[in-house]
């Protein structure tokens, strides 16, 4: 019995015997590194959004943690769309080993990085099929995904016939306008980069309207155009600063997005069909 007692109230709470509560689990060690919290929230920040909402595909509602040498790889996709993002640890892991971790543990736990400093450590420790997060004496454990995520290597374009580079906030300003009047048609919307330097996206006309924006990029190659969800648009740009470059290949070859600057993320965007 829990008594809450002040001077204008009585409060009394029953709580249930503690040899009910679960037993914590023990995860016994495997494979483990450090990463700093930062980098560790970024990595989740920057992938977890790609990941399925749906648990048709059990695989596929988690972010899948691979771990060679000093570099986490973290990789989501709902297979509409893909994120990758690369980490260099301070120290090689004595063996590789990957693992899907669920979706709404790194979820809890980006949230619980929030309040940390930029120079605390995160320790993993990978098991089975288990894991553990721990920092600054918070234990995070979480069961992990069995079954094997997919070879999304494959799906990633090895050539490219049109390549721009442009402002994150003018892209996504204009995007913004344009899936106004694309909710109707799925959200899709129309990117024409052509060697004049200007994008045009576009969106077919709707009951409620039609928008045509422009934005400046600088471009290599052929002139070239695609359909894409807009929102899937929208959700990397949020997650991107500066400039942000785009490769379009055949109107059926999925879209990649890169930061202007580093090569340690990448984003995929499966075409739609005109």
């Amino acid at each position: 019995m829990l008594h809450l007692h002040s001077s204008t109230s009585d409060t009394k709470i029953k709580g249930i015997s503690p040899d009910e509560f679960p037993l914590i689990p023990r995860v016994e060690k495997e494979t483990s590194f450090e990463i700093s919290a930062k980098d560790f929230a970024e990595a989740i920040n920057c992938t977890v959004f790609s990941a399925a909402t749906t648990g048709t595909r059990p695989v596929l509602s988690g972010v899948y943690m691979n771990v060679e040498k000093d570099i986490l790889k973290m990789v989501a996709t709902d297979s509409f769309r893909l994120a990758e993002k690369k980490t260099k640890l301070s120290q090689k892991v004595e063996k590789d080993v990957e693992c899907i971790v669920p979706v709404r543990t790194l979820l809890e736990l980006g949230r619980i990085l929030d309040s940390k400093s930029d120079k605390d450590m995160v320790g993993v420790q990978i098991a089975k099929n288990q894991v553990l997060f721990t920092i600054n004496g918070v234990e995070l454990i979480s069961r992990l995904i069995e079954g094997k995520f997919p070879d999304y290597e494959k799906i990633i374009p090895k050539a490219t016939r049109t390549k721009f580079e442009t402002s994150v906030d003018g892209l996504q300003q204009a995007t913004k306008r344009v899936s106004l009047f694309a909710k109707e048609n799925n959200n899709s919307i129309k990117l024409a980069a052509t060697n004049d330097g200007r994008l045009q996206i576009a969106t077919d006309e709707t009951s409620v309207g039609e928008e045509h924006a422009e934005v400046a990029i600088k471009m290599e190659g052929d002139n070239n155009k695609i359909a894409i969800n807009s929102q899937y648009l929208l959700d990397v740009l949020s997650h991107l600063k500066e400039n942000v470059k785009i490769e379009m290949d055949e109107k059926l070859t999925p879209v990649v997005v890169r930061p202007g600057k580093k090569q340690d993320y990448l984003y995929i965007i499966m075409p739609l069909k005109v």
